[in-house]
């Protein structure tokens, strides 16, 4: 697959005085180190999830404790 248009890659041929068959594979390589960087800006996301639905945890547990808490003194 080409992820470049005609146009850009005429531009380039031209400018760079290079073949197509080299337009195409330097192309592919762009499109496989995007690919690289997509699959690693999904894992950070995927763990930026877990890591907030942990702090939410930890503040439901804290809310809990801190009710307890009032819950006690109340009885004082």
């Amino acid at each position: 697959t080409c992820g470049l248009g005609l146009s850009v890659v005429i531009k380039i041929v031209t400018e760079r005085n290079c073949s197509y068959s080299q337009v195409q594979a330097q192309t592919e390589a762009f499109n496989e180190e995007d690919l690289r960087l997509i699959q690693e800006r999904e894992s950070a996301i995927r763990q930026l999830e877990s890591d907030i639905t942990d702090i939410n945890d930890i503040f439901k547990d804290l809310g809990m404790m801190v009710h307890e808490q009032g819950d006690m003194i109340g009885e004082h």
